[in-house]
């Protein structure tokens, strides 16, 4: 501890100074009902614990009837009302079961033959075990050196400057306890003891008037978390609403940015649309004027060939008639040939009869010469026969 000599001096002129009845001790010497008695009063006074101690002895069966026991349970039978009756009466259950898994019943007369280093050591590990009440079963059971020291007694020390403020209950305990002599454990104990029952009432109504004050002091701080946490929630919410509208707003511009965008894409395209419409009613009016021009011209060819048609039928017809008079003409002139003709074959009919005359008088001509010819021959034959017979004979 710090200031140790500082605060053992003030310590120990605190204790001279108490004096008082003795207190109040368990019921009976049994190191179970010690227990029993050690964990009612802690916390509380020597007068409250012997009474709410004898309440439940009489509410059980045994010790080993209350390890089974459900901690509502055990604060009811034993009457406790303060704050820690739920602790305290699930400390109790639990060290009781905790002797009962280690001995196999609920008793600690086993303790009485060990070793004092072995018998301290096994109360401070049972489970649910205090510090007050481990000292208080050693100091009461089994004479091992230990002052009992709760949150009262530490309340006390601290309002007499007696040990350092920032030292938790088991410091103070282990101090308290070495500077009290072994011989003294006994006496000195009952007189802290009995200062904590004198001073009981009033720390219980200034614990109480602090828990209130906590109490308060949490509720305003709650609250003023509350109204941090809502502020924090307000702004972020305001912050988020900003965002939202300037991201709104953001969106809005970049919607028209968009809108005029596209407006002035579609305006751009109308007007192209618009000057390829003019470029194409241009030239179709072009195309159209060209060919209304073609047109005129093919016309005018067309007239001019109907004309020359016109012209060439009627040089055809011209032709013709030429062609007829050309014909009739010629079919005078036939007809006069053929008149000649006829006059040449009449002449020649004539003389052509006059050749067939000639030709029959020259026919009989041949005729004759040829009859002639044929008895000449015929006369050489029979000389050339009457020559071979002629040879013949000769021979």
């Amino acid at each position: 501890m710090k200031n140790s000599a500082k605060h053992a001096k003030k310590f120990s002129s605190v204790l001279k100074r108490l004096k008082g009845d003795e207190p109040t001790g368990p019921p009976s010497d049994d190191p179970v009902s010690v227990m029993a008695f050690a964990f009612c009063a802690w916390e509380s006074t020597s007068d409250v614990a012997a009474k709410q101690c004898v309440q439940l002895q009489e509410a059980l069966i045994d010790w080993n009837d209350l390890r089974v026991s459900r901690p509502e349970e055990i604060a009811d039978m034993a009457g406790f009302t303060d704050a820690n009756r739920i602790e305290r009466a699930k400390r109790l259950q639990s060290s009781m079961h905790a002797v009962y898994l280690r001995e196999h019943e609920t008793s600690m007369e086993t303790l009485r033959d060990m070793k004092k280093r072995d018998a301290r050591d096994y109360i401070e590990t049972l489970d649910g075990m205090v510090p007050y009440v481990a000292s208080y079963l050693m100091l009461h059971c089994y004479d091992i050196h230990s002052i009992p020291v709760d949150g009262q007694l530490c309340t006390l020390l601290r309002e007499k400057q007696a040990v350092d403020e920032s030292a938790d209950l088991e410091e103070v305990s282990s101090w308290v306890s070495r500077q009290i002599s072994a011989d003294d454990g006994r006496q000195a104990a009952a007189r802290l003891q009995a200062w904590v029952d004198a001073e009981s009432a009033r720390l219980l109504k200034e614990t109480q008037a602090a828990d209130r004050q906590a109490a308060q002091q949490r509720k305003r701080k709650l609250t003023k978390m509350e109204a941090e946490r809502k502020k924090i929630i307000e702004e972020a919410a305001a912050e988020a609403r900003k965002k939202a509208a300037a991201k709104a707003a953001a969106a809005k511009k970049a919607e028209a940015k968009k809108a005029a965008a596209a407006k002035k894409e579609a305006d751009r395209l109308a007007a192209e649309a618009k000057a390829a419409e003019e470029q194409a009613a241009a030239k179709k009016a072009a195309s159209k004027k060209k060919t209304s021009k073609k047109a005129a011209a093919k016309k005018k060819v067309t007239k001019k060939a109907a004309t020359k048609k016109k012209t060439s039928k009627k040089a055809a017809t011209k032709k013709k008639v030429t062609k007829k008079a050309a014909t009739k003409k010629k079919t005078s002139k036939k007809a006069a040939t053929k008149k000649k003709v006829t006059k040449k074959a009449a002449t020649k009919k004539k003389v052509t009869k006059k050749a067939a005359t000639k030709k029959k008088t020259s026919k009989k001509a041949v005729t004759k010469k040829k009859v002639t010819k044929k008895a000449a021959t015929k006369k050489k034959t029979s000389k050339k026969a009457a020559t071979r017979k002629k040879k013949g004979s000769g021979r």
